[in-house]
């Protein structure tokens, strides 16, 4: 059986994609969890978390309670957090 080069070059195409989604779920999934270590392990109150995000305590606050899932914010909004908890959370 010969295969051609189109389906050679489509398979590695297939594979890259799947390789390129996983490495987003992953990284999307250690930022959560770095969010998630700040928000209840750090040192920091919720205060300085929001003053550093450029937040609203109050916002900080309704993620503490579980008022607010963390699944459902702006990508944006994750990003600052995430900011936040590279800084202060050990790797």
């Amino acid at each position: 059986m010969k295969v051609t080069y189109e389906e050679i070059q489509r398979e590695l195409e297939k594979h890259h994609e799947d390789y390129m989604r996983h490495r987003e779920e992953t990284s999307i999934h250690r930022a959560l969890d770095r969010i998630n270590r700040l928000l209840f392990d750090s040192h920091l109150t919720q205060s300085e978390i929001a003053e550093e995000a450029g937040m609203h305590r109050q916002t900080i606050h309704k993620l503490v309670k579980g008022q607010r899932d963390i699944n459902s914010m702006k990508l944006d909004t994750l990003m600052k957090l995430d900011k936040v908890a590279l800084k202060h959370i050990n790797l």
